[in-house]
């Protein structure tokens, strides 16, 4: 399986990206997926003042070892769902054109106005929402399902899934939001080196089949064929 045939056809697609591993995670998210879109068709949404000082600390460490990659983040929206009005990157014009909804409100209609207004052409990346179903059970996922709803037919969702976080009936209802769902494994250790399985787990794309691959991470910090 080949990453740069794989990415241009999640396009349009809402896809979960499934990992025991976020260092491997966030170098397909930040080093495969989105340079392939323009930073101002790109939204952030991330859940927790938490997530974003986790978010905010890996942007730094890329920003020091690849600016290029760092550079395609500082264009892109953001909203923030959190008690603090913090962002984890950006230019500063970017954060303050940010938004910011404390978690009281995100069962209002004020977090569903964003995905009402969001357009085809547009990408999400959610960061942190499978804990929102984790601590407040059912009715997060009633909510979530309602706010996928609303989302335009076309729009390209990523969503980051940290595996196991949630009960087995709860992740299967998750599951259904997204049309192909990418998992990420830490398979073995070998010769000083990483190897993470890598692949396509599930699909409703005859386009996108299921199947993976062995990969490392170069010293580039991008995935690599093995």
């Amino acid at each position: 399986m080949e990453l740069a045939e794989l990415v241009p056809k999640l396009e349009n697609r809402r896809v979960r990206i499934a990992y025991d591993s976020p260092y491997a995670a966030i170098n397909l998210l930040f080093y495969h997926i989105l340079p392939n879109f323009p930073p101002e068709r790109v939204h952030f949404v991330i859940y927790s003042d938490v997530v974003c000082r986790r978010l905010r600390e890996t942007y730094e460490s890329i920003r020091r070892e690849s600016p290029e990659v760092a550079e395609t983040l500082e264009g892109v929206k953001l909203v923030k769902i959190g008690e603090k009005k913090c962002f984890p990157f950006g230019s500063e014009c970017v954060k303050n054109d940010g938004i910011s909804i404390p978690e009281s409100k995100f069962f209002g209609e004020e977090f569903l106005r964003i995905a009402r207004r969001a357009r085809d052409d547009d990408v999400f990346v959610f960061v942190g929402f499978y804990i929102i179903p984790a601590i407040y059970g059912i009715d997060a996922v009633r909510h979530i399902y309602r706010f996928f709803s609303c989302l335009p037919e076309k729009i390209t969702v990523f969503s980051l899934y940290s595996e196991d976080s949630l009960d087995n009936l709860t992740n299967k209802l998750m599951e259904k939001l997204y049309d192909v769902v990418i998992r990420i494994n830490k398979e073995s250790h070998s010769f000083g080196e990483d190897v993470y399985l890598l692949g396509i787990e599930q699909s409703i794309v005859r386009e996108i089949r299921p199947g993976f691959a062995r990969f490392r991470i170069g010293k580039n910090g991008r995935l690599e064929s093995i």
